[in-house]
């Protein structure tokens, strides 16, 4: 891939300045703990800190939000990123972050069904930073296939991961009676399940004796559907009376909640299971759905879609080593936390590990220690093979936005004056001298990318 060059994004705060070493750098003894949160369909329409340009604490919409003051506290005390994507689905992204490599190359661009998944021989982050001298572990959500050689119940232990509990398919039928499986063996399960999966992560960690640094990845399924009532103490939405159906989005606030309660749990139950200091990571995996997205985005804009409302993200990074407290303007991508992991554990990864295959991902680990504006001068997402979803190819940079469906058709924005997407600038007045440039500029970096 042809990296971004000149970065074209902000920090809001001082000058820009040298960027401070990151914690692993001193070597693998002093790598942090790292912790990937990963919220299941929820876009930054859903989540209230991103509603919020003045920082009162009230969002500027006036809309009601869910109420999610452990994730909002990653947000406010790390680095928020504001133009962060994600693909549209969530199989894409989940191998993305996992192999730092687009779609196109690993041939996932969609839901995983029955068939297909990654291939055995893609490089992954837990086989690298297992051989490194950590701890690897992966909760709640795989999606990411399980047919051939990846071994059935055991893909996740396949793709590299030590231990494994959760659910190998999209999304569960019943929060509360599901199948759990746990490195390759299925067990009944009546714990709500987002609970389960904070359950298990606590569990691990306190089994495990070693001192090593640990990765643990937390694929929620909250708050992916099916909407439903969490158990009371988790959440305050008020849900008498309401049906599921008619009014899904009090129900898909009150798993939000649900989901806040638990991280708040999880966070204090980390600490004192070794002397390392955690780094955590809160994403989204993509756009929510359209179910429960709400004006002034329309449905057709949710998830599924190359639309911000379909790939607009919460992103967020705190921990040790890091300056927070800070809202970037970096452009950055899922497909960056591969690198980034790597970096703050310290961990430059050889050809070999990367099994010789173009690697698409980009640190921004500078990012997270000093006001600096990152690596890409844009970002890239795609869909293909999707039966429900119009697959295309998407590039933005800080302003302008450009979609080219798989039909050959084409939409350019201008997020800074339509951040909805309304207006197609390729079907009204003729292109200003800017807006063809930037035209020019989009169009060219999806050439460097051409599958």
């Amino acid at each position: 891939m042809d990296s971004a060059v000149d970065g074209v994004a902000s920090v809001d705060g001082g000058p820009a300045g040298d960027a401070a070493p990151l914690p692993g750098d001193a070597g693998l003894s002093d790598g942090p703990n790292i912790l990937l949160l990963i919220a299941d369909d929820l876009g930054v329409d859903a989540f209230g800190l991103y509603g919020d340009s003045d920082g009162d604490g009230v969002p500027d919409d006036g809309r009601s939000y869910a109420a999610t003051p452990n994730l909002d506290g990653i947000c406010r005390e790390g680095v928020r990123f504001s133009t962060a994507w994600s693909a549209p689905m969530c199989s894409p992204t989940r191998a993305s972050i996992l192999t730092g490599r687009y779609g196109f190359r690993t041939g996932i661009g969609s839901a995983i069904g029955r068939e297909g998944g990654l291939d055995v021989g893609e490089p992954t982050l837990p086989r690298i930073m297992g051989s490194h001298g950590y701890r690897t572990a992966s909760l709640g959500k795989w999606h990411l296939g399980t047919m051939g050689d990846l071994g059935g119940r055991s893909a996740p232990q396949t793709m590299g991961w030590s231990y494994f509990s959760g659910i190998l398919i999209g999304a569960l039928m019943d929060y509360e009676d599901w199948n759990r499986v746990e490195n390759g063996e299925l067990h009944p399960e009546t714990r709500y399940a987002t609970t389960a999966n904070v359950d298990d992560a606590l569990g691990w960690l306190s089994t495990e004796q070693s001192d090593a640094p640990w990765l643990l990845w937390m694929g929620f399924n909250a708050p992916h559907a099916p909407f439903h009532r969490p158990p009371d103490d988790l959440h305050s939405q008020s849900l008498d009376g309401l049906n599921a159906m008619r009014s899904p989005q009090p129900y898909y606030r009150a798993m939000i909640e649900a989901l806040d309660t638990e991280v708040g749990r999880l966070l204090a139950g980390i600490a004192g299971h070794n002397d390392r200091e955690t780094v955590v990571i809160f994403i989204g995996d993509n756009g929510t759905p359209g179910r429960v997205i709400e004006a002034p985005l329309p449905r057709e804009h949710s998830k599924e879609s190359l639309f911000e409302g379909g790939v607009h993200v919460p992103f967020c990074v705190r921990g040790p080593g890091i300056t927070g407290g800070r809202t970037s303007d970096a452009l950055v991508h899922t497909v960056d936390l591969f690198r980034t992991i790597l970096d703050l554990a310290g961990i430059e990864p050889t050809p070999e590990e990367l099994r010789g295959l173009p690697n698409d991902s980009l640190s921004f680990g500078p990012v997270l220690t000093a006001d600096t504006t990152g690596e890409r001068d844009f970002i890239y997402t795609e869909s293909f093979g999707n039966p429900r979803g119009a697959d295309g190819r998407a590039v933005r940079e800080s302003r302008y936005k450009l979609i080219v469906y798989a039909t050959g058709d084409e939409a350019f924005f201008d997020l800074q004056e339509d951040p909805i997407e309304l207006t197609n600038l390729l079907e009204g007045e003729p292109l200003s001298a800017e807006q063809t440039a930037a035209l020019d500029r989009l169009r060219a970096a999806l050439d460097t990318l051409a599958p």
